[in-house]
This record gives C-alpha cells, structure tokens and sequence, in this order.
C-alpha cells in the first residue's frame, strides 16, 4: 500500500511560505518510509529532531518540492534506496547549528 501527500498550495506562494511547509515531519530512530509519493509541498521530509536517526527510505517519489526534498539539519544517520527526486529546489539539505553533532551522515 502506497501512502500519498499532496499540497494545495498556489504557484505564486511566497519561498518563505514554502520553506515552512512539508509533506511529512518524521520522527524516531530507525524510521521507515517505504512507497510514499509527496507532490507540492515546501520540505518533502523534515527530520528536525537530533535523535531521528537510522532511518531508512525505499521507493519514495517526491515532485514538485519548493524547497527541499529531504531536510535533515541534524545531520541524522539514514538510508535512501531506489527513489526519485523530481523538481527540488535542493535534493538534500543540511544545515547544522551548534547544537546538533559534528559527525558526517551516513547516508
């Protein structure tokens, strides 16, 4: 069974609109995402938590995203397999503070 998000938003939608926005908040270690379309929306995947780490995606499809497909500032741990990106502003976004670990992803 595949799971669908989409966004209603206008064209003309502020980026600072967009940027506020996501298909999907995950959060938990070892998440799994698995047959997930995500159409229209700022963010596909926000992993905003320092402890969401080890996930695992597979099969995602993610169009038309205005900002980033996957937003992962806590530099988390995970796994991406056969999935498409289509349309993102940025594939993947990382973006540190101080707070967060200074260890590499390993994705």
């Amino acid at each position: 069974m595949a799971a669908r998000s989409s966004g209603s938003y206008r064209r003309r939608r502020p980026w600072v609109t967009m940027h506020e926005s996501y298909g999907m908040d995950a959060h938990g270690a070892f998440f799994q995402l698995e047959n997930v379309r995500i159409f229209d929306t700022g963010d596909g995947v926000t992993m905003d938590l320092q402890g969401d780490v080890d996930w695992h995606w597979r099969d995602v499809y993610f169009k038309y995203m205005r900002d980033d497909c996957v937003e992962n500032d806590f530099l988390n741990s995970g796994t991406i397999e056969n999935s498409l990106f289509d349309g993102c502003y940025s594939g993947s976004a990382r973006a540190p503070t101080p707070a967060c670990e200074t260890a590499a992803p390993t994705w």
